[in-house]
């Protein structure tokens, strides 16, 4: 074995043998006893780099040499439970790092516990690892014995301290192992190593003392509670650090060429160790370092499930596998909530779309419940047995997945985040995209609330649709007002005018050229044309709008007071002043005498300026649900 020597102690460790053999006959002085057939002995053992155990006893006969089977055994538990070394190529992290030296330099010879938590592939393993070398490097060594654990598992963990007590000779059970370290007041560390299993008390494997040292790296973040006020979320690496991890595993010489090239990288991959480390091996194996990103985007999956033949460290598992095996552990609701999640923009979720989805009213029992099928089913997850909204249902399902690192939530603004990475990986993971997006399409549609107090929360979702809808055409046309509304909203008039064209021509079939809520549909598709400069569009709109809400509310009604003043207002973007003038003193005049000379509605019309959006109003249609009011157009 090479490397630097290293000295191993085996206190007091007892091998029991056969009963002593009967004393031999006595003499006149009493003769000594006879030989023993298998005594139990007491020593001690040092292993100077595993070479020679000698038994210690009371007596210099009773000593000899273990055989080696014996050797081997200690040799084996010890090398599976010391901690390897960091990765060759470790980058960055120095603020991770300094946090941790400060914490473990302070009150010594009390128990010390930090916890190392995030999304899998982020290098919480490389910043312990690297710690405890940094530690070992000091002119005084910090821990004087550090033991690896896997924590995958009960049985890992069982396996684990087995392995203490086997290297330490303490005895062969994991009870040994725990005892050892209870009767030893000294500094060991123990880092507990991938401590994922939602369904392990990590506390019941602590050795119940006060001393020692405790690392543990983990995917829950629920295992802070472990370490309330030492403990760091592991997320992306700074950008620089990322280029110089990629430069190196791809062996490329770092100058101002590759350094560009190794930031558009670096970005594509928002800087995640683990998919930062597969790029550069890709890299250094195809000679691509210039044409990476395109080929990346090309092959996206294929790339991140690739696996390199050499390696800097111990780990085994690729970028998708890694995340593979925390979705594989989710329950099938939660691995759909957070598929459905990845189909919108990565920041930002808002939890409230689902609650108000879930409140959603049907027209009728039959077509539109069976068309909303796939969503209104998803949502049952998340409604009590009285059919109502249950807040608790969401959190566990966020707490689920969350367990794994695979989701964040904000819980100020109450939203949620996905690792740009991660929301490509569970894209990949759809076998049925089309229906997971209709299924969040319809979710949208069914939460968005048509009322002025909701003009932010729909501005909010435009990021969102961008990402969700790859097609208008896959909107149904129950949401089409919906849609426009946001759209609309958000200054997109381009595709509101084409929800909105569709919602008007619905209205006039089902409810006739005449009926309120088709001169708002149609209003509202004057609107856009007014804002996109189709002023010759909007016109005849307009002004059919105007003469209905004459006779339908009368000329003084505050609905037909905004028509004339959006007509006037078209027509001054004409060039028909002489047009506009009369309507606009109309407006004016009326408003005074209804409103008051200081009401806002009436300075508008007397500054003649144009505001930011149209304002918006509510009303209920018969069945209940909210139909959004839009001024026709930005009036003067």
């Amino acid at each position: 074995m090479s490397g630097a020597s290293q000295s191993y102690t085996v206190n007091y460790m007892n091998i029991h043998g056969g009963v002593g053999g009967k004393g031999g006959a006595g003499g006149e002085q009493g003769g000594s006893g006879g030989a023993g057939e298998g005594p139990s002995i007491n020593y001690s053992v040092e292993a100077e780099n595993f070479a020679i155990f000698q038994i210690h006893s009371p007596r210099p006969e009773q000593q000899r040499q273990i055989n080696s089977s014996e050797i081997e055994q200690f040799k084996a538990a010890l090398a599976l439970v010391r901690c390897p070394p960091p990765s060759q190529i470790f980058q960055g992290r120095q603020d991770i790092l300094e946090k941790m030296a400060k914490y473990f330099s302070a009150d010594l010879g009390q128990r010390h516990t930090y916890v190392l938590y995030g999304l899998g592939g982020s290098g919480k393993t490389q910043i312990a690892l690297k710690f405890l070398d940094m530690m070992n490097r000091c002119q005084t060594p910090r821990f004087t014995k550090q033991f690896f654990i896997n924590a995958s598992s009960r049985q890992t963990l069982d396996t684990a301290f087995m392995n203490i007590a086997i290297s330490q000779g303490m005895g062969k059970t994991s009870e040994d192992g725990s005892l050892w370290l209870i009767s030893h007041v000294e500094e060991w560390m123990l880092l507990f190593d991938n401590a994922d299993d939602l369904n392990i008390n990590l506390f019941t494997f602590f050795p119940r003392c006060t001393h020692g040292n405790i690392i543990i790296t983990s995917r829950n973040p629920q295992l802070a509670a472990h370490g309330p006020q030492s403990y760091s979320k592991v997320g992306d690496m700074d950008e620089t650090n990322a280029i110089d991890l990629l430069l190196l595993r791809a062996v490329k010489e770092k100058t101002i060429e590759t350094t560009q090239q190794a930031s558009e990288i670096v970005k594509e991959l928002s800087s995640l160790p683990l998919a930062v480390i597969q790029a550069g091996a890709y890299i250094s194996k195809f000679s691509c370092l210039p044409r990476y990103v395109s080929i990346y985007r090309k092959n996206r999956a294929k790339i991140l499930e690739w696996r390199a033949t050499q390696s800097h460290d111990d780990y085994e598992l690729t970028v998708y596998t890694t995340w593979q095996i925390s979705f594989k552990q989710l329950s099938k609701v939660a691995a759909r909530f957070l598929q459905l999640c990845s189909l919108l923009h990565h920041n930002n979720i808002p939890e409230v779309i689902f609650e108000q989805a879930a409140e959603w009213k049907t027209n009728d029992a039959g077509q539109e419940a069976q068309i909303l099928q796939a969503a209104r089913g998803f949502l049952q997850n998340f409604l009590s047995a009285a059919g109502t909204w249950d807040q608790q249902c969401l959190m566990d399902i966020v707490a689920e997945i969350q367990g794994y690192s695979l989701i964040d939530r904000d819980d100020i603004r109450d939203t949620l985040s996905i690792h740009p990475l991660v929301r490509s990986w569970c894209q990949d993971t759809l076998v049925d995209e089309p229906i997971a997006r209709e299924c969040m399409i319809d979710i949208i549609g069914m939460s968005v609330r048509l009322t002025g107090d909701a003009y932010l929360g729909r501005i909010g979702l435009m990021s969102h649709i961008d990402s969700l809808i790859l097609d208008l055409a896959t909107i149904k046309s129950m949401f089409h007002t919906e849609y426009a509304c946001i759209y609309s909203d958000s200054g997109r008039f381009k595709e509101a005018e084409h929800l909105q064209a569709m919602v008007l021509k619905k209205q006039k079939q089902l409810l006739g050229a005449d009926h309120p809520d088709t001169l708002w549909a149609m209003g509202n598709l004057a609107a856009t044309y007014h804002r996109l400069g189709k002023y010759k569009e909007a016109e005849p709109l307009q002004g059919t709008v105007l003469e209905k809400r004459k006779q339908l509310l009368g000329a003084d009604h505050a609905d037909t007071l905004w028509a004339m003043a959006n007509m006037a207002a078209t027509y001054s973007q004409l060039g028909r002043y002489k047009e506009a003038e009369p309507l606009q003193a109309t407006v004016l005049e009326k408003r005074k005498q209804v409103l008051g000379a200081d009401h806002p509605d009436t300075l508008r019309a007397c500054q003649v300026l144009v505001p930011d959006r149209d304002p918006t109003e509510v009303r209920d249609k018969p069945e209940g649900r909210s139909v959004y009011k839009q001024d026709e157009v930005v009036e003067m």
